[in-house]
Protein backbone atom coordinates (compact mmCIF):
# COMPACT_ATOMS: atom_id res chain seq x y z
CA UNK A 1 0.00 0.00 0.00
CA UNK A 2 1.09 3.13 -0.52
CA UNK A 3 -0.02 6.42 0.73
CA UNK A 4 -2.36 9.02 -1.87
CA UNK A 5 -3.15 12.39 -0.71
CA UNK A 6 -7.25 13.47 -1.17
CA UNK A 7 -7.40 15.56 -3.72
CA UNK A 8 -9.97 18.56 -3.55
CA UNK A 9 -12.17 19.87 -6.34
CA UNK A 10 -12.81 23.99 -6.55
CA UNK A 11 -14.21 26.34 -8.71
CA UNK A 12 -14.04 29.71 -8.96
CA UNK A 13 -12.64 30.39 -12.50
CA UNK A 14 -13.46 29.82 -15.95
CA UNK A 15 -12.69 28.03 -18.84
CA UNK A 16 -9.25 27.89 -19.79
CA UNK A 17 -9.16 25.91 -23.74
CA UNK A 18 -5.94 27.43 -24.57
CA UNK A 19 -3.44 24.84 -22.54
CA UNK A 20 -2.70 21.38 -21.75
CA UNK A 21 -5.42 19.59 -19.73
CA UNK A 22 -2.51 19.11 -17.54
CA UNK A 23 -1.74 22.94 -17.07
CA UNK A 24 -5.24 23.59 -15.89
CA UNK A 25 -5.22 25.39 -12.48
CA UNK A 26 -7.52 24.13 -10.14
CA UNK A 27 -9.84 26.41 -10.36
CA UNK A 28 -10.34 26.50 -13.28
CA UNK A 29 -12.16 24.23 -16.10
CA UNK A 30 -11.00 22.70 -19.40
CA UNK A 31 -14.67 22.94 -21.07
CA UNK A 32 -17.94 23.97 -19.38
CA UNK A 33 -21.22 26.16 -20.12
CA UNK A 34 -23.72 27.74 -18.04
CA UNK A 35 -21.78 28.54 -15.20
CA UNK A 36 -21.59 31.79 -12.79
CA UNK A 37 -18.22 33.69 -11.62
CA UNK A 38 -17.26 36.11 -9.04
CA UNK A 39 -14.11 37.15 -7.91
CA UNK A 40 -14.32 36.29 -4.61
CA UNK A 41 -16.33 33.44 -4.97
CA UNK A 42 -14.54 29.76 -5.47
CA UNK A 43 -18.04 27.62 -5.79
CA UNK A 44 -19.94 26.30 -8.52
CA UNK A 45 -23.45 27.56 -9.25
CA UNK A 46 -25.42 28.53 -12.24
CA UNK A 47 -26.06 31.53 -14.15
CA UNK A 48 -28.79 32.96 -14.02
CA UNK A 49 -31.64 32.13 -16.68
CA UNK A 50 -32.56 35.21 -19.13
CA UNK A 51 -36.25 36.51 -18.72
CA UNK A 52 -39.19 37.06 -21.45
CA UNK A 53 -40.10 40.22 -20.19
CA UNK A 54 -42.67 41.19 -22.91
CA UNK A 55 -43.96 40.56 -26.38
CA UNK A 56 -44.09 43.69 -28.83
CA UNK A 57 -48.05 43.53 -29.89
CA UNK A 58 -47.54 43.05 -34.04
CA UNK A 59 -45.13 39.68 -33.24
CA UNK A 60 -42.55 41.56 -35.59
CA UNK A 61 -38.59 41.25 -35.13
CA UNK A 62 -36.93 43.23 -32.30
CA UNK A 63 -34.96 45.12 -34.23
CA UNK A 64 -33.90 48.46 -32.12
CA UNK A 65 -33.98 49.87 -29.10
CA UNK A 66 -33.50 53.56 -27.92
CA UNK A 67 -33.81 55.22 -24.70
CA UNK A 68 -34.34 58.71 -22.81
CA UNK A 69 -33.11 59.60 -19.46
CA UNK A 70 -34.08 63.08 -18.58
CA UNK A 71 -32.83 65.73 -16.18
CA UNK A 72 -35.26 64.85 -13.65
CA UNK A 73 -35.02 60.88 -13.76
CA UNK A 74 -37.67 60.12 -16.04
CA UNK A 75 -36.95 56.92 -18.02
CA UNK A 76 -38.73 57.00 -21.69
CA UNK A 77 -37.99 53.23 -23.82
CA UNK A 78 -38.69 52.91 -27.46
CA UNK A 79 -38.93 49.55 -29.03
CA UNK A 80 -38.40 49.29 -33.00
CA UNK A 81 -40.25 46.03 -33.75
CA UNK A 82 -40.43 45.78 -37.60
CA UNK A 83 -41.51 48.83 -39.27
CA UNK A 84 -43.24 49.93 -36.08
CA UNK A 85 -41.71 51.92 -33.30
CA UNK A 86 -43.24 51.81 -29.85
CA UNK A 87 -42.70 53.13 -26.19
CA UNK A 88 -42.87 50.80 -23.85
CA UNK A 89 -43.49 50.97 -19.80
CA UNK A 90 -41.19 48.12 -19.32
CA UNK A 91 -43.93 45.48 -18.36
CA UNK A 92 -47.03 45.50 -20.80
CA UNK A 93 -48.20 48.56 -22.27
CA UNK A 94 -47.01 49.65 -25.58
CA UNK A 95 -48.13 52.78 -27.29
CA UNK A 96 -46.82 52.96 -31.20
CA UNK A 97 -45.03 56.81 -31.95
CA UNK A 98 -44.22 56.25 -35.54
CA UNK A 99 -42.75 54.04 -38.34
CA UNK A 100 -39.74 53.56 -40.13
CA UNK A 101 -38.72 51.09 -42.84
CA UNK A 102 -38.57 47.55 -41.35
CA UNK A 103 -35.52 46.83 -42.83
CA UNK A 104 -33.87 49.57 -40.14
CA UNK A 105 -32.17 48.72 -37.05
CA UNK A 106 -32.32 52.45 -34.79
CA UNK A 107 -30.10 52.71 -31.66
CA UNK A 108 -30.40 55.62 -29.39
CA UNK A 109 -28.13 54.53 -26.52
CA UNK A 110 -27.74 56.20 -23.06
CA UNK A 111 -24.64 57.47 -24.88
CA UNK A 112 -26.73 58.91 -27.70
CA UNK A 113 -28.64 61.58 -24.66
CA UNK A 114 -28.52 65.00 -25.15
CA UNK A 115 -29.22 66.50 -21.62
CA UNK A 116 -29.49 70.29 -22.71
CA UNK A 117 -32.48 69.08 -24.35
CA UNK A 118 -34.01 66.45 -22.56
CA UNK A 119 -34.04 64.11 -25.82
CA UNK A 120 -32.02 61.33 -27.60
CA UNK A 121 -29.90 61.08 -30.65
CA UNK A 122 -31.55 58.19 -32.80
CA UNK A 123 -29.42 56.49 -35.29
CA UNK A 124 -29.70 53.71 -37.60
CA UNK A 125 -27.12 50.97 -38.11
CA UNK A 126 -28.65 50.31 -41.85
CA UNK A 127 -28.12 54.07 -43.15
CA UNK A 128 -32.12 53.81 -44.59
CA UNK A 129 -33.64 55.65 -42.08
CA UNK A 130 -32.46 59.77 -41.26
CA UNK A 131 -30.98 60.50 -38.07
CA UNK A 132 -34.14 60.72 -35.44
CA UNK A 133 -34.53 62.08 -32.22
CA UNK A 134 -36.72 61.32 -29.43
CA UNK A 135 -38.15 63.81 -26.63
CA UNK A 136 -41.17 61.84 -24.96
CA UNK A 137 -43.54 62.89 -26.63
CA UNK A 138 -42.38 63.36 -30.51
CA UNK A 139 -40.18 60.95 -32.67
CA UNK A 140 -39.03 62.94 -35.38
CA UNK A 141 -36.33 63.84 -37.60
CA UNK A 142 -33.50 65.84 -36.22
CA UNK A 143 -33.35 69.16 -37.60
CA UNK A 144 -30.09 70.36 -38.81
CA UNK A 145 -28.38 72.87 -40.64
CA UNK A 146 -27.18 70.42 -43.85
CA UNK A 147 -28.71 71.26 -47.05
CA UNK A 148 -29.62 67.22 -47.64
CA UNK A 149 -31.12 64.60 -45.49
CA UNK A 150 -28.43 62.99 -43.25
CA UNK A 151 -28.16 59.56 -42.14
CA UNK A 152 -25.51 58.03 -39.98
CA UNK A 153 -24.33 54.60 -38.56
CA UNK A 154 -23.07 55.64 -35.18
CA UNK A 155 -23.98 58.63 -32.29
CA UNK A 156 -21.62 59.63 -29.49
CA UNK A 157 -22.70 62.59 -27.04
CA UNK A 158 -18.82 63.67 -25.75
CA UNK A 159 -17.01 67.15 -24.82
CA UNK A 160 -20.51 69.14 -25.12
CA UNK A 161 -20.94 68.05 -28.88
CA UNK A 162 -22.85 65.43 -30.72
CA UNK A 163 -20.28 63.35 -33.14
CA UNK A 164 -21.80 61.45 -36.15
CA UNK A 165 -19.49 58.49 -37.42
CA UNK A 166 -20.22 56.90 -41.00
CA UNK A 167 -22.59 59.22 -42.65
CA UNK A 168 -24.48 59.89 -45.11
CA UNK A 169 -25.71 63.42 -46.52
CA UNK A 170 -25.78 63.82 -50.20
CA UNK A 171 -22.99 61.65 -50.51
CA UNK A 172 -22.39 58.72 -48.85
CA UNK A 173 -19.29 59.21 -46.88
CA UNK A 174 -18.99 55.95 -44.51
CA UNK A 175 -15.22 57.38 -43.64
CA UNK A 176 -16.15 60.69 -42.20
CA UNK A 177 -16.66 61.85 -38.57
CA UNK A 178 -18.69 64.48 -38.34
CA UNK A 179 -18.56 66.59 -34.92
CA UNK A 180 -21.65 69.55 -34.14
CA UNK A 181 -21.30 72.63 -32.54
CA UNK A 182 -20.67 72.85 -29.18
CA UNK A 183 -23.74 73.14 -27.07
CA UNK A 184 -25.87 72.87 -30.66
CA UNK A 185 -26.30 69.19 -31.85
CA UNK A 186 -28.18 70.66 -35.21
CA UNK A 187 -25.65 72.87 -36.25
CA UNK A 188 -23.50 70.41 -38.49
CA UNK A 189 -22.18 72.32 -40.88
CA UNK A 190 -19.74 70.51 -42.91
CA UNK A 191 -17.83 73.59 -44.57
CA UNK A 192 -15.09 73.09 -41.94
CA UNK A 193 -12.30 70.31 -42.05
CA UNK A 194 -10.31 69.99 -39.13
CA UNK A 195 -6.72 68.31 -39.61
CA UNK A 196 -4.38 69.17 -36.84
CA UNK A 197 -2.41 71.61 -38.80
CA UNK A 198 -5.39 74.80 -38.30
CA UNK A 199 -8.47 74.59 -39.83
CA UNK A 200 -11.07 77.31 -41.59
CA UNK A 201 -12.85 77.35 -38.53
CA UNK A 202 -14.11 80.89 -37.36
CA UNK A 203 -13.98 80.14 -33.36
CA UNK A 204 -12.85 76.92 -31.28
CA UNK A 205 -16.38 75.79 -30.58
CA UNK A 206 -17.52 75.23 -34.33
CA UNK A 207 -18.43 72.17 -36.16
CA UNK A 208 -16.20 70.36 -37.76
CA UNK A 209 -15.48 66.95 -39.78
CA UNK A 210 -12.71 64.93 -40.60
CA UNK A 211 -11.88 61.74 -42.53
CA UNK A 212 -10.59 58.34 -40.88
CA UNK A 213 -6.91 58.25 -42.80
CA UNK A 214 -7.29 54.94 -44.27
CA UNK A 215 -10.66 55.93 -45.99
CA UNK A 216 -12.50 53.17 -44.74
CA UNK A 217 -15.95 52.52 -43.24
CA UNK A 218 -16.37 53.61 -39.93
CA UNK A 219 -17.71 50.75 -37.99
CA UNK A 220 -16.97 51.85 -34.41
CA UNK A 221 -17.68 54.91 -31.94
CA UNK A 222 -16.82 54.94 -28.65
CA UNK A 223 -15.01 57.17 -25.73
CA UNK A 224 -13.08 55.98 -22.65
CA UNK A 225 -11.93 59.00 -20.10
CA UNK A 226 -13.27 62.03 -22.57
CA UNK A 227 -11.15 60.72 -25.38
CA UNK A 228 -13.28 59.74 -28.65
CA UNK A 229 -11.97 56.35 -30.46
CA UNK A 230 -13.17 55.21 -33.35
CA UNK A 231 -12.65 51.79 -35.11
CA UNK A 232 -12.54 51.13 -39.47
CA UNK A 233 -13.43 47.99 -41.12
CA UNK A 234 -10.73 45.87 -41.28
CA UNK A 235 -8.47 48.89 -40.55
CA UNK A 236 -7.78 49.81 -37.95
CA UNK A 237 -8.24 51.90 -34.29
CA UNK A 238 -7.96 55.79 -34.12
CA UNK A 239 -8.36 58.36 -31.09
CA UNK A 240 -9.34 62.09 -31.85
CA UNK A 241 -7.03 64.14 -30.20
CA UNK A 242 -6.91 68.02 -30.15
CA UNK A 243 -8.93 70.48 -28.27
CA UNK A 244 -11.39 72.18 -30.64
CA UNK A 245 -12.26 72.82 -34.14
CA UNK A 246 -8.76 74.31 -34.86
CA UNK A 247 -6.91 71.00 -34.20
CA UNK A 248 -8.57 68.25 -33.77
CA UNK A 249 -6.72 65.16 -35.96
CA UNK A 250 -6.89 61.01 -35.70
CA UNK A 251 -4.06 59.00 -34.15
CA UNK A 252 -3.75 55.59 -35.08
CA UNK A 253 -2.69 52.81 -33.06
CA UNK A 254 -1.52 50.42 -35.33
CA UNK A 255 -2.48 48.51 -38.46
CA UNK A 256 -4.77 45.34 -38.15
CA UNK A 257 -6.88 46.65 -34.54
CA UNK A 258 -9.75 46.83 -35.59
CA UNK A 259 -13.23 45.66 -34.10
CA UNK A 260 -14.81 43.34 -36.44
CA UNK A 261 -18.85 44.00 -36.62
CA UNK A 262 -21.45 47.06 -36.37
CA UNK A 263 -21.56 46.55 -32.63
CA UNK A 264 -18.04 45.13 -31.26
CA UNK A 265 -16.81 47.53 -29.32
CA UNK A 266 -18.26 48.73 -26.10
CA UNK A 267 -17.08 50.83 -22.98
CA UNK A 268 -16.29 48.50 -20.42
CA UNK A 269 -16.01 51.58 -17.07
CA UNK A 270 -11.84 51.58 -16.91
CA UNK A 271 -11.41 50.34 -20.65
CA UNK A 272 -12.62 49.66 -24.31
CA UNK A 273 -13.42 46.22 -25.29
CA UNK A 274 -13.99 45.30 -29.51
CA UNK A 275 -14.45 41.95 -30.79
CA UNK A 276 -11.17 41.27 -33.66
CA UNK A 277 -11.68 38.35 -35.63
CA UNK A 278 -11.21 35.56 -33.77
CA UNK A 279 -10.60 37.24 -30.76
CA UNK A 280 -11.71 39.54 -28.16
CA UNK A 281 -8.97 42.67 -27.33
CA UNK A 282 -9.30 45.72 -25.06
CA UNK A 283 -7.43 49.04 -25.19
CA UNK A 284 -5.16 49.81 -21.81
CA UNK A 285 -3.57 52.84 -22.05
CA UNK A 286 -3.08 56.24 -19.69
CA UNK A 287 -5.65 58.35 -19.74
CA UNK A 288 -4.27 60.59 -22.37
CA UNK A 289 -3.49 57.35 -24.64
CA UNK A 290 -0.17 58.72 -23.98
CA UNK A 291 0.89 54.66 -23.64
CA UNK A 292 -1.78 52.78 -25.39
CA UNK A 293 -1.71 48.76 -25.61
CA UNK A 294 -4.00 46.18 -26.97
CA UNK A 295 -4.71 42.67 -24.94
CA UNK A 296 -5.79 39.75 -26.21
CA UNK A 297 -8.27 39.32 -23.31
CA UNK A 298 -9.78 36.12 -24.77
CA UNK A 299 -6.26 33.90 -24.95
CA UNK A 300 -7.81 31.77 -22.42
CA UNK A 301 -10.33 30.08 -25.53
CA UNK A 302 -8.88 31.20 -28.09
CA UNK A 303 -9.50 27.88 -29.47
CA UNK A 304 -13.33 28.55 -28.99
CA UNK A 305 -12.96 31.32 -31.47
CA UNK A 306 -10.75 30.83 -33.74
CA UNK A 307 -13.68 30.74 -36.92
CA UNK A 308 -15.48 33.67 -35.47
CA UNK A 309 -15.50 36.46 -38.25
CA UNK A 310 -17.89 39.16 -36.53
CA UNK A 311 -19.26 40.06 -33.08
CA UNK A 312 -21.48 41.87 -30.99
CA UNK A 313 -20.53 42.99 -27.69
CA UNK A 314 -22.61 44.54 -24.73
CA UNK A 315 -21.66 45.57 -21.22
CA UNK A 316 -23.52 45.19 -17.98
CA UNK A 317 -21.66 47.17 -15.89
CA UNK A 318 -23.83 46.56 -12.91
CA UNK A 319 -22.46 43.04 -12.57
CA UNK A 320 -19.32 44.41 -14.46
CA UNK A 321 -20.05 41.53 -16.88
CA UNK A 322 -18.96 41.67 -20.83
CA UNK A 323 -21.46 39.78 -23.11
CA UNK A 324 -19.77 38.75 -26.25
CA UNK A 325 -22.13 37.47 -29.27
CA UNK A 326 -20.40 35.59 -31.77
CA UNK A 327 -22.28 35.74 -35.28
CA UNK A 328 -23.89 32.77 -35.84
CA UNK A 329 -22.52 30.92 -32.81
CA UNK A 330 -25.78 30.10 -30.93
CA UNK A 331 -23.74 30.54 -27.75
CA UNK A 332 -22.90 34.04 -25.33
CA UNK A 333 -19.45 34.06 -24.49
CA UNK A 334 -19.11 35.86 -21.25
CA UNK A 335 -16.10 37.70 -19.81
CA UNK A 336 -16.33 38.07 -15.70
CA UNK A 337 -14.25 41.56 -16.08
CA UNK A 338 -13.56 41.55 -12.00
CA UNK A 339 -11.54 38.44 -12.64
CA UNK A 340 -9.96 39.92 -15.59
CA UNK A 341 -9.29 43.29 -14.04
CA UNK A 342 -7.92 40.91 -10.81
CA UNK A 343 -4.72 40.24 -13.05
CA UNK A 344 -4.16 36.64 -11.07
CA UNK A 345 -3.78 35.00 -14.67
CA UNK A 346 -6.80 32.55 -14.41
CA UNK A 347 -9.55 32.53 -16.92
CA UNK A 348 -12.99 35.13 -16.76
CA UNK A 349 -14.56 33.22 -18.93
CA UNK A 350 -17.96 31.22 -19.39
CA UNK A 351 -19.82 29.93 -22.46
CA UNK A 352 -23.47 30.11 -21.99
CA UNK A 353 -25.78 27.90 -24.28
CA UNK A 354 -29.63 27.41 -23.86
CA UNK A 355 -31.93 24.74 -25.17
CA UNK A 356 -34.99 27.20 -25.96
CA UNK A 357 -36.16 28.10 -29.27
CA UNK A 358 -34.00 31.45 -28.64
CA UNK A 359 -30.80 29.78 -28.97
CA UNK A 360 -28.67 33.00 -28.38
CA UNK A 361 -29.64 34.57 -31.92
CA UNK A 362 -30.70 37.70 -30.94
CA UNK A 363 -31.59 39.98 -33.33
CA UNK A 364 -30.61 43.20 -31.16
CA UNK A 365 -28.34 43.22 -27.53
CA UNK A 366 -27.69 46.47 -26.05
CA UNK A 367 -27.78 47.72 -22.01
CA UNK A 368 -30.62 50.34 -21.12
CA UNK A 369 -32.09 51.26 -17.82
CA UNK A 370 -34.99 48.97 -16.49
CA UNK A 371 -38.09 50.88 -17.20
CA UNK A 372 -39.42 49.58 -13.77
CA UNK A 373 -36.80 50.84 -11.41
CA UNK A 374 -34.07 52.41 -13.85
CA UNK A 375 -31.55 49.41 -12.96
CA UNK A 376 -28.53 49.04 -15.45
CA UNK A 377 -29.53 45.77 -17.57
CA UNK A 378 -28.41 44.17 -20.45
CA UNK A 379 -31.25 43.62 -23.20
CA UNK A 380 -32.17 41.37 -26.30
CA UNK A 381 -34.45 40.75 -28.71
CA UNK A 382 -36.70 38.17 -30.80
CA UNK A 383 -37.74 37.24 -34.17
CA UNK A 384 -41.13 37.34 -32.96
CA UNK A 385 -41.30 40.59 -30.60
CA UNK A 386 -39.91 38.88 -27.50
CA UNK A 387 -38.15 41.40 -25.34
CA UNK A 388 -35.70 39.64 -23.12
CA UNK A 389 -33.19 40.16 -19.85
CA UNK A 390 -30.25 38.52 -19.39
CA UNK A 391 -29.44 37.93 -15.74
CA UNK A 392 -32.77 37.69 -14.80
CA UNK A 393 -34.43 36.47 -11.78
CA UNK A 394 -36.93 33.67 -13.48
CA UNK A 395 -37.14 29.75 -13.39
CA UNK A 396 -35.38 28.70 -16.22
CA UNK A 397 -34.74 30.31 -19.77
CA UNK A 398 -37.74 32.29 -20.89
CA UNK A 399 -39.45 31.08 -17.48
CA UNK A 400 -39.28 27.17 -18.36
CA UNK A 401 -36.48 25.96 -19.80
CA UNK A 402 -33.89 23.94 -18.35
CA UNK A 403 -29.90 24.97 -17.84
CA UNK A 404 -27.78 22.51 -18.43
CA UNK A 405 -24.64 23.61 -16.26
CA UNK A 406 -21.18 21.66 -15.93
CA UNK A 407 -17.74 22.08 -15.42
CA UNK A 408 -14.85 19.39 -16.64
CA UNK A 409 -11.02 19.62 -15.07
CA UNK A 410 -7.67 19.55 -16.33
CA UNK A 411 -6.10 16.01 -14.97
CA UNK A 412 -6.20 15.06 -11.68
CA UNK A 413 -3.59 12.39 -10.73
CA UNK A 414 -4.37 10.88 -7.32
CA UNK A 415 -0.65 9.12 -7.23
CA UNK A 416 1.27 12.69 -8.49
CA UNK A 417 3.03 10.45 -11.13
CA UNK A 418 4.00 7.74 -9.37
CA UNK A 419 3.25 4.45 -11.21
CA UNK A 420 0.50 3.07 -8.45
CA UNK A 421 -2.73 1.38 -8.78
CA UNK A 422 -5.70 3.38 -7.51
CA UNK A 423 -8.33 2.14 -5.97
CA UNK A 424 -10.64 2.10 -3.00
CA UNK A 425 -12.20 5.28 -4.30
CA UNK A 426 -14.43 7.72 -2.18
CA UNK A 427 -15.75 11.22 -2.04
CA UNK A 428 -18.05 14.00 -0.55
CA UNK A 429 -20.07 16.98 -1.97
CA UNK A 430 -19.93 19.66 0.15
CA UNK A 431 -22.84 22.40 -0.68
CA UNK A 432 -26.02 24.99 0.11
CA UNK A 433 -29.17 23.64 0.58
CA UNK A 434 -30.32 25.65 -1.97
CA UNK A 435 -32.91 23.75 -3.84
CA UNK A 436 -33.25 19.97 -4.52
CA UNK A 437 -31.16 19.11 -7.65
CA UNK A 438 -29.19 16.19 -9.55
CA UNK A 439 -25.46 16.16 -9.76
CA UNK A 440 -23.84 13.95 -12.43
CA UNK A 441 -20.33 13.14 -11.28
CA UNK A 442 -18.45 11.98 -14.48
CA UNK A 443 -14.72 10.29 -14.33
CA UNK A 444 -13.34 10.86 -17.45
CA UNK A 445 -10.50 7.78 -17.07
CA UNK A 446 -7.42 7.76 -18.62
CA UNK A 447 -3.92 6.70 -18.43
CA UNK A 448 -3.80 2.57 -18.71
CA UNK A 449 -7.46 2.18 -18.87
CA UNK A 450 -9.73 4.72 -20.88
CA UNK A 451 -13.40 4.82 -20.14
CA UNK A 452 -15.93 6.93 -18.61
CA UNK A 453 -17.90 6.18 -14.82
CA UNK A 454 -20.60 8.15 -13.47
CA UNK A 455 -21.48 8.41 -10.50
CA UNK A 456 -24.81 10.83 -9.12
CA UNK A 457 -25.33 12.54 -5.82
CA UNK A 458 -28.95 13.46 -5.03
CA UNK A 459 -28.63 17.33 -3.24
CA UNK A 460 -31.62 17.49 -1.24
CA UNK A 461 -33.39 20.89 -0.61
CA UNK A 462 -34.13 22.66 2.45
CA UNK A 463 -36.85 21.21 4.42
CA UNK A 464 -39.45 23.57 6.44
CA UNK A 465 -41.24 21.96 9.24
CA UNK A 466 -44.34 23.10 10.27
CA UNK A 467 -44.46 21.72 13.78
CA UNK A 468 -46.00 24.40 16.13
CA UNK A 469 -47.54 26.30 13.01
CA UNK A 470 -44.65 26.93 10.83
CA UNK A 471 -43.30 30.18 11.23
CA UNK A 472 -43.91 30.01 15.38
CA UNK A 473 -41.53 28.23 16.23
CA UNK A 474 -39.22 26.30 13.99
CA UNK A 475 -38.70 29.05 11.60
CA UNK A 476 -36.71 31.82 13.25
CA UNK A 477 -34.00 34.01 12.11
CA UNK A 478 -31.15 32.02 12.76
CA UNK A 479 -29.31 34.61 15.26
CA UNK A 480 -27.28 33.49 17.83
CA UNK A 481 -29.06 32.99 20.55
CA UNK A 482 -32.52 32.53 18.92
CA UNK A 483 -33.71 28.95 19.43
CA UNK A 484 -36.68 29.55 16.87
CA UNK A 485 -34.02 28.57 14.10
CA UNK A 486 -33.94 24.98 14.49
CA UNK A 487 -35.69 23.53 10.71
CA UNK A 488 -36.18 27.00 8.89
CA UNK A 489 -34.69 28.84 6.37
CA UNK A 490 -31.40 29.55 8.87
CA UNK A 491 -30.24 26.41 7.64
CA UNK A 492 -29.61 27.49 4.11
CA UNK A 493 -26.38 29.38 4.38
CA UNK A 494 -25.02 26.32 6.33
CA UNK A 495 -23.26 23.92 4.36
CA UNK A 496 -23.96 20.14 4.02
CA UNK A 497 -22.02 17.13 3.45
CA UNK A 498 -23.22 14.24 0.78
CA UNK A 499 -21.02 11.34 0.40
CA UNK A 500 -20.35 8.85 -2.76
CA UNK A 501 -18.05 5.78 -3.83
CA UNK A 502 -16.23 5.09 -7.13
CA UNK A 503 -15.69 2.10 -9.29
CA UNK A 504 -12.57 2.15 -11.27
CA UNK A 505 -10.17 5.17 -11.11
CA UNK A 506 -7.02 4.65 -13.23
CA UNK A 507 -4.15 5.98 -13.61
CA UNK A 508 -5.78 10.08 -13.54
CA UNK A 509 -8.68 11.36 -14.83
CA UNK A 510 -10.79 14.57 -15.58
CA UNK A 511 -13.86 15.02 -13.27
CA UNK A 512 -16.97 16.30 -15.08
CA UNK A 513 -19.36 17.83 -12.73
CA UNK A 514 -22.94 18.45 -14.50
CA UNK A 515 -26.71 19.95 -13.18
CA UNK A 516 -29.22 20.63 -15.38
CA UNK A 517 -32.87 21.96 -14.44
CA UNK A 518 -34.37 25.35 -13.38
CA UNK A 519 -33.39 25.46 -9.69
CA UNK A 520 -30.80 27.42 -8.24
CA UNK A 521 -27.77 25.53 -6.74
CA UNK A 522 -24.24 26.12 -4.76
CA UNK A 523 -21.57 23.76 -4.72
CA UNK A 524 -18.95 24.67 -2.28
CA UNK A 525 -16.27 21.64 -3.39
CA UNK A 526 -15.59 18.18 -4.27
CA UNK A 527 -13.80 15.99 -2.13
CA UNK A 528 -12.27 12.80 -3.56
CA UNK A 529 -10.07 10.01 -1.34
CA UNK A 530 -7.98 7.41 -2.86
CA UNK A 531 -6.46 4.06 -1.80
CA UNK A 532 -3.48 3.01 -4.09
CA UNK A 533 -0.68 0.01 -4.18
CA UNK A 534 2.19 -0.44 -5.99
CA UNK A 535 2.00 -1.93 -9.67
CA UNK A 536 3.98 -5.12 -9.93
Amino acid sequence: MAPVPPKKVVFGRGINAAVRARQVSPMECEDGANFDLALDFTGFRPRKPFDLVATAPNGAEIRGYAQLVKRDGTISTLIQAGSSVYEWDGASTFTIVGSVSSGARLRGKLSHNWSLGDLVIITDLEKVEPVRVWDGSTFSVMAHNLSSTLYAKYALVENERLYLANVQSGTDTPHVLLVSKIQDYGNLSQSVRSDGIGSLASTTSDAFFLPVRDLKPINGLETIFRTVVLSTELGRLYNLVGQNAFDFEMKEFYPGSHASGDEAMVNVGNDIAYGHISSIESLSGTQNFGDVATNDISRWIAPEVEDVLTWTLAYDPRLRKIYCLPAGGNVLWVCHKSILDSQDGQSPWSKWTTDNAFSFQPSVMMNMLRPSDGIEVVFMGGAQGQIYQLDGSGTGDAGSTDIACYRTTGIIDPADGQNLLVFDNKGYVDFKRVASATLNLDFINQGLAVFTRRTTVNIPATTEYSVYGGTSYYDGTGDPGDDNAYYGDALRERISRQTFTVAGIPSFFQLRSSISGTSDFEIDEIGLDFSAAKQA
